[in-house]
């Protein structure tokens, strides 16, 4: 197997390196200072009325019913008959509408202020930053604790700390760990600096992995991300990692002596996955913009109305790219993504839990909140139906929050109590999930923003920030 892992180590370090070139701003390092216009106002309590809900805790809708926010908390959800809307509250008629949970894209790494509109953008309220506060994004934490204050407009950030590696593979965006006694402090400090999630990366040795997920066990920190070489997925799934980053380590672990995927091997390991409770990003595509890019098609991306879009450094790294760049180090994107979603529908088949997740800005193309109804429509074209693609947009993010973040909210779902994050839709997602993208407007921890103040709010962060 060495020779699959070196390959697959290759290929996820030079996409590392084409997504965090050294030359992004380093001064959003400081502050952090609030972007112009993007301070969140208090809005009186809010009734969508007589919408159509989908509800995401089942596969079905809620007709003629009226929703009521009342600060970043779902207040009331019923038949519109019976639902009174609040004195001196904002109506919104959503008659011929559809009102949805918002959108969690679970693997990103954020390079700008300007990403966080470009998410809300496509109704994306949920976002995951798995590599830490390097300086080659804005101050992670600072951002993240501004949103959750509701003193800053964007999507609810979770974060992992920076890659704990054997060595710094990446100066920018990982720490060392090369004794269990410094994996052990790693955690502790990551911990109380307030990250959500430890990311394990390539080259830690077993006994440290098995000494870092014992930490985090005791710190009441999740241990998500890649699975060491050393480590092996089997070990990874029993020892207590709780999220696999991309489904590449499944096709990893069933590669034979030709480096071809054995299929054979791979239900014992999603049932394995599935009794250990752990989560899965596919990352499907990924492979597909990697064999987009291969087969010269990087033109066609960065004509894409969206590249106006994207942090200065993220569109160099791009337009840097090369069909021989991207397929040096790794396998052939066809078959790889052919895996990925005979993986999926696996996952889905066996009830493992499955969180979307694109790794924007890794390939050129995965645009930040574009990607997440591309990597939808992917689920779909697996084999899964609509509301389970949706629900690993939705649900179940909310889902394994639930499970492993200390005193986090509730969100994913359109109920009582839980956070009021909503997009709402012309069209019912259940049907097309393409209709994901059909936004009327989105609300973010109570905060209503139409398609076209997002719009306003977008353009005015990437002039800043660009």
């Amino acid at each position: 197997m060495g020779g699959p892992l070196r390959m697959l180590r290759g290929s996820l370090a030079a996409l590392a390196v084409a997504a965090w070139p050294a030359a992004c701003a380093a001064a959003h390092r400081n502050a952090p200072a609030v972007p112009t216009g993007a301070w969140a106002p208090i809005q009186p309590p809010i009734a969508f009325v007589d919408a159509t809900v989908v509800p995401m805790d089942a596969d079905h809708v809620l007709e003629h019913h009226t929703v009521v926010v009342r600060g970043e908390r779902i207040e009331r959800v019923g038949p519109a008959k019976d639902v009174a809307v609040p004195a001196g509250a904002m109506r919104i008629d959503a008659r011929g509408l559809y009102l949805v949970p918002g959108l969690t894209d679970f693997h990103v790494h954020l390079n700008s202020p300007s990403d966080l509109a470009s998410f809300l953008a496509f109704g994306v309220t949920t976002v995951a930053q798995l590599s830490g506060g390097e300086a080659t994004a804005p101050d992670i934490l600072g951002y993240k604790r501004l949103i959750a204050a509701g003193a800053l407009v964007g999507p609810t950030i979770y974060a992992s700390g920076p890659l704990i590696d054997a060595s710094p593979l990446y100066n920018r965006v990982s720490v060392a760990a090369d004794s269990p006694a410094a994996a052990r402090a790693l955690v502790a400090s990551q911990k109380q600096a307030g990250y959500d999630m430890v990311k394990v990366y390539q080259r830690l040795k077993p006994d440290v992995f098995d000494a870092l997920v014992a930490a985090a066990r005791e710190q009441h920190i999740a241990v998500v991300g890649h699975v060491p070489d050393q480590v092996g997925l089997e070990h990874a799934l029993r020892a207590g990692q709780v999220l696999v980053a991309h489904g590449v380590f499944f096709g990893v672990a069933v590669l034979d002596s030709a480096e071809r995927y054995d299929l054979r091997k791979l239900p014992a390991l999603v049932a394995l996955a599935r009794q250990r409770g752990v989560a899965v990003t596919p990352n499907i595509d990924a492979e597909f913009a990697r064999l987009a890019v291969s087969e010269g098609g990087l033109d066609s991306i960065m004509s894409s109305p969206e590249t106006k879009y994207l942090a200065r450094p993220v569109e160099s790294g791009w337009r840097a790219q090369t069909p021989e760049g991207v397929l040096r180090f790794a396998f052939p994107p066809k078959p790889a993504a052919d895996f990925l979603m005979t993986l999926t529908k696996a996952l889905a088949d066996s009830g493992v839990l499955i969180v979307l997740g694109t790794d924007y800005p890794a390939l050129p193309g995965l645009f930040p909140g574009l990607g997440v109804g591309d990597e939808l429509s992917n689920f779909v074209r697996a084999g899964l139906t609509p509301f389970q693609a949706l629900s690993a947009a939705t649900r179940n993010p909310g889902v394994f929050v639930a499970r492993h973040i200390a005193e986090s909210e509730r969100f994913g779902e359109v109920r009582e109590g839980y956070r009021a994050d909503f997009v709402l839709l012309r069209a019912n997602p259940l049907v097309d999930v393409a209709n994901t993208r059909r936004l009327n407007g989105v609300m973010v921890r109570g905060r209503w923003m139409p398609t076209e103040a997002i719009t306003q709010l977008r353009q005015a962060l990437t002039a800043q920030f660009r």
